[in-house]
This record gives C-alpha cells, sequence and structure tokens, in this order.
C-alpha cells in the first residue's frame, strides 16, 4: 500500500498528470452514471433497446399520432408512462388539448370510479430527436388491465376529439 502511495504522490507531482487522473475520475463516474437500464437512457434512445416497449403505430386524431408506449418504475408504487410520438405528428397542436388516460386497475385500489382518471394537459418533453408524452402516477396495483386514452378540448370535456386507443395488459 505504501509504494502505490508513494506512485501516487509521484504522479501528483506532475501538473499534467493531476489533469489526466482528474479527467479520468469524472469519465469513470460519467460512463457508470450512465446506467443502460437506466429510464433517461432509454428516453435518449428513443426507447430502441428497451425490452418493456409496445409499438401502438397509431393516431390519436390527424395531429398526433403514437408510437412507442412504455412505463417505467420510480419508486414504489410510483410509475411513469412514455408515450413516444412519431416523426409526423404537429408537436405545436399538443398544447390544444387535454390527454385523457383511463387507467382500468383492480377494484380494491379504486376509491370512487370505475378507473384511475390520469387525465392531464400535456406538455411536449424533447429528448435529442424524439418527441414524447409524459404523466407520472401512484398506485398500488401491479397491473393495469386495461388503458383507454384519447384526447379533448384542453379547457373541459365535451367529447372525444378524434379517435380512442386502448392499450390491454400492462404489468407494473
Amino acid at each position: 500500500m505504501k509504494k502505490q502511495l508513494l506512485i501516487f504522490a509521484a504522479l501528483l507531482n506532475n501538473k499534467t498528470n493531476i489533469i489526466i487522473i482528474i479527467l479520468a475520475i469524472i469519465l469513470g463516474c460519467n460512463a457508470s452514471c450512465y446506467d443502460k437500464d437506466s429510464m433517461d437512457y432509454h428516453i435518449n434512445t428513443g426507447l430502441e433497446n428497451y425490452e418493456r416497449k409496445r409499438r401502438i403505430n397509431d393516431k390519436l386524431n390527424e395531429d398526433i399520432s403514437i408510437e412507442y408506449f412504455s412505463i417505467f418504475k420510480i419508486k414504489k408504487d410510483c410509475y411513469r408512462l412514455v408515450f413516444k410520438l412519431d416523426e409526423y405528428t404537429n408537436v405545436k397542436a399538443i398544447r390544444n388539448y387535454t390527454l385523457a388516460l383511463h387507467a382500468f386497475v383492480n377494484k380494491e385500489y379504486l376509491k370512487d370510479k370505475p378507473y384511475l382518471l390520469l387525465d392531464y394537459k400535456p406538455e411536449l418533453i424533447k429528448s435529442h430527436k424524439f418527441n414524447y408524452l409524459i404523466k407520472d402516477f401512484t398506485t398500488k396495483s401491479k397491473r393495469i388491465d386495461s388503458l383507454d386514452l384519447f384526447l379533448y378540448d384542453r379547457d373541459k370535456y365535451r367529447t372525444i376529439l378524434g379517435k380512442k386507443i386502448t392499450i390491454r395488459n400492462i404489468g407494473l
């Protein structure tokens, strides 16, 4: 151990070696912090190698089309729904709608409705060249029997605008 400390001390005497050591530490941390199983990695790569993605390739309406759907566990009972939009989606049109997300789970996890109401006013999330709609939610359920998604007017519900898409059998 003494010998290693003497070698390290000798390296520190040279300014160039100090810079190289610092860069190696920084690059080593960066590489280890960028876990290929992490949500950020998969979002940055367009969900390319994410095993739990589902191909949707369907339009909610003429402006908004979903290419892939995926779900990530954030922490206990907290999840993130990720909808990757296709390249032809009119991203400016997203601000005109509310995205309805109705998750049908086991009744023991519901309070006063027959489904989890997850509707929200979506904001476009950009990551590199990919566009997403992302919604966090909590549930104690370990499965979503079906997830209905559709658009309606941003200010309030009047009617479904476009088409309803249903995704079935989602494990959490």
